[in-house]
């Protein structure tokens, strides 16, 4: 069998000259079982920094890593935490890791389990990109003491379950941003039928809850965009400003409540609905308010 032949670069690594090694060169000799043993080792001792960053990308390398943790800086760490194959040496050295290392291995599923021994180590950061990920709302609650106001607002835009259990934790700003989605309902009204199919003259089977107090008036403006929400305003006419009126002038779906409370249209409401075709027909049909 013929001997292998090597590049100037290896033959210079056997004659002892280790300038200039680089990851191919350990990655030849790692290869070759005529090399690994006598030499690996002593070359591997020679490797700067970016060939070290670059060793650590490839999964090859694991067993030289975990051998020479000492020799991986930050970049390395965190180049490391993008890599499943990567987690089992991670997590025997989590005490390495810095902030940067943290957030990496938050975008990453597999590596709750990591996260959730070490929820200490989290920052901020980590915590307001956790509440955008479904598969961290189990550690999210065992430390919602941990979340602040910005978790709280991504929470509510992933219409997070943990909200159900925590509504005194939200701000105003959360309760606007949550009034934009109908998954609201569930929070604010009870019912003992199928009421998203009834129309709001059925309401006696609607029930709205305390939670209703929570909104202040640019909720209820918001929620008067929103047609799904009009079970919701018709229960709570008395919580609606002058503004909600005139923004729901706009939007002929409100035509039968508005009917009911034509007492709270003002002279604006009539005006606004004097300005398109089916808002004409609302004003002639109710002329004799005017």
């Amino acid at each position: 069998m013929s001997r292998p032949t090597y590049g100037p670069g290896i033959k210079r690594i056997i004659d002892g000259d280790y300038s200039n090694v680089t990851y191919a060169h350990i990655f030849v000799i790692y290869h070759d079982a005529n090399l690994r043993d006598r030499l690996s080792k002593l070359a591997i001792d020679h490797l700067d920094s970016f060939q070290w960053l670059i060793m650590s990308m490839s999964e090859w390398a694991l067993p030289i890593l975990a051998e020479h943790t000492d020799k991986l800086n930050d970049d390395c760490w965190n180049s490391l935490c993008h890599k499943n194959w990567a987690l089992p040496m991670i997590a025997e050295h989590a005490d390495k890791l810095n902030d940067e290392c943290w957030y990496s291995l938050c975008h990453n599923r597999l590596a709750l389990p990591m996260l959730s021994e070490h929820a200490d180590k989290l920052n901020a950061e980590c915590w307001h990109y956790l509440c955008y990920e479904r598969w961290a709302m189990q550690l999210l609650a065992i430390h919602v003491d941990k979340l602040d106001e910005k978790c709280w607002l991504n929470l509510c835009i992933t219409e997070c379950p943990l909200l159900v259990r925590n509504t005194d934790k939200l701000s105003n700003e959360c309760w606007k941003n949550l009034c934009s989605s109908e998954w609201v309902l569930s929070l604010l009204v009870r019912d003992t039928g199928d009421w998203l199919t009834k129309s709001f003259t059925k309401r006696n089977t609607l029930q709205v809850t305390p939670l209703v107090d929570k909104l202040d008036n640019e909720c209820w403006l918001e929620l008067c965009s929103h047609e799904w929400a009009l079970p919701l305003i018709a229960l709570c006419v008395d919580k609606l400003d002058k503004i909600c009126w005139r923004r729901l002038c706009f939007k002929p779906w409100s035509f039968p409540l508005l009917a009911k409370h034509v007492d709270k249209l003002g002279n604006r409401c009539w005006s606004i609905l004097c300005q398109y075709k089916s808002g004409q027909a609302f004003v002639l049909k109710h002329a004799h308010l005017l």
